[in-house]
């Protein structure tokens, strides 16, 4: 007997739509991030080749026969985990640069003399350890090289590394007098990078260079060692161009307090104070003299060349202000911050070498905060003034 009944339809085996849909979204995600990864990897490629040429470009590199080569061999630059001292620049031998154990190659004296040489350690930053520089043309080699001038013999160490601010140099410091290093003066050049990462204060006391990363690094082990699913996540959000994009991740670091420029002036000024008097106090013990010496920017200079116009970012801009790359400018608010806190620690004893730039109508300027080779000669003639002996003074 005919029914009415609708027929129904056969079921659907549940993996005849999984396995396609899983299928389908792992080769999402594989594709993803390998063109995730591409675009990133593109764009380096494309600042660092941006960055080269503009270097190249610029005195005292542009026509010269080493210049090129001197830029493309510092990509070869790359920082190495350094424990207590969080990095240092890895082992590497190029044409112009020599870095063995995270220190730098210093020039040697030639000269014999009756007595043994006097052992100087440099701390510093980027400009202390020679960024644009050949290994004797940093501001260690031009102290060594100066002193030999005047028949003064000096052992310069250049302990001084990118980014660093005083404490990381102070742990360095600290870490060769522990293994029985013992120096005649210990300098320490800097200001720019204590500046320029202490305006997370008070976020982070004495910032080191990319706090929030070495955060996120911290948070990485972490999550590696206890959820290391959410730590595949985690990677992926990251890695993913798309999900970077649509769903950036929080700042760990909440956004900073608004205080008054010479609120945080004063705050820094008296953070590189107690540097330089922790480091005298280890002098004391240790038996060797202290210099701390504020280091020069491209407001020092006068007057400017037309390459150093380019890296003053207070005044009004014009295609002859603009610079090459951003970061090479100085711009008003950090140069008014960045003297209030250099006037507040030189009228605390801080060594000023700022006449050393006066009436030099040649660029010494690379960027707003490193001197080429010209300029560290500059700067180590200046700092020398304050490491002879009185014997050698006077007999200047």
């Amino acid at each position: 007997m005919p029914t009415d009944r609708p027929r129904r339809s056969p079921r659907v085996p549940w993996w005849w739509i999984a396995v396609p849909a899983s299928f389908t979204l792992a080769t999402t995600l594989v594709v993803d991030v390998v063109a995730s990864a591409a675009i990133r990897q593109l764009r380096i490629r494309q600042a660092a080749r941006a960055y080269l040429e503009a270097s190249a470009q610029q005195e005292p590199y542009r026509g010269a026969p080493w210049g090129r080569r001197y830029w493309e061999a510092i990509e070869e630059y790359a920082e190495a985990w350094d424990p207590y001292h969080v990095y240092r620049v890895g082992s590497m031998t190029t044409e112009f640069i020599k870095v063995s154990d995270g220190v730098r190659d210093t020039y040697k004296v030639t000269t014999n003399g009756g007595d043994p040489a006097r052992l100087v350690f440099l701390f510093g930053g980027s400009a202390v350890w020679g960024h644009g520089a050949r290994d004797e043309g940093t501001i260690p080699s031009w102290l060594a090289r100066v002193a030999e001038q005047h028949g003064d013999r000096l052992d310069v160490r250049n302990y001084a590394e990118s980014g660093w601010v005083n404490w990381q140099g102070i742990s360095y410091l600290s870490h060769k007098l522990a293994a029985g290093e013992r120096p005649d003066t210990v300098i320490f050049y800097s200001g720019v990078n204590e500046v320029l990462n202490g305006r997370l204060w008070p976020q982070v006391r004495r910032p080191i260079l990319d706090t929030e990363d070495f955060h996120r690094a911290m948070a990485s082990s972490a999550l590696e060692r206890r959820r290391p699913l959410a730590r595949v996540w985690d990677h992926y959000r990251t890695t993913s161009y798309f999900w970077s994009r649509v769903f950036p991740r929080p700042p760990i670091l909440p956004a900073a307090p608004s205080i008054s420029r010479a609120e945080l002036a004063a705050r820094l000024a008296e953070e590189y104070i107690a540097d330089r008097l922790f480091v005298e106090r280890l002098g004391r013990a240790f038996g060797f003299e202290t210099i701390f010496v504020w280091q020069l920017s491209v407001a020092d200079k006068t007057p400017l060349s037309a390459q150093e116009r380019h890296f003053a970012g207070w005044l009004p801009r014009t295609p002859e202000t603009t610079p090459a790359i951003d970061w090479w400018s100085m711009d008003a608010e950090l140069n008014h911050l960045y003297e209030e806190v250099g006037e507040l620690v030189k009228a605390r004893g801080v060594l000023d070498i700022s006449d050393a730039l006066k009436d030099v109508g040649e660029p010494v300027f690379i960027d707003w905060m490193h001197t080429s080779e010209t300029g560290n000669e500059k700067v180590a003639r200046a700092l020398y003034e304050h490491v002879r002996t009185p014997a050698q003074a006077q007999a200047r």
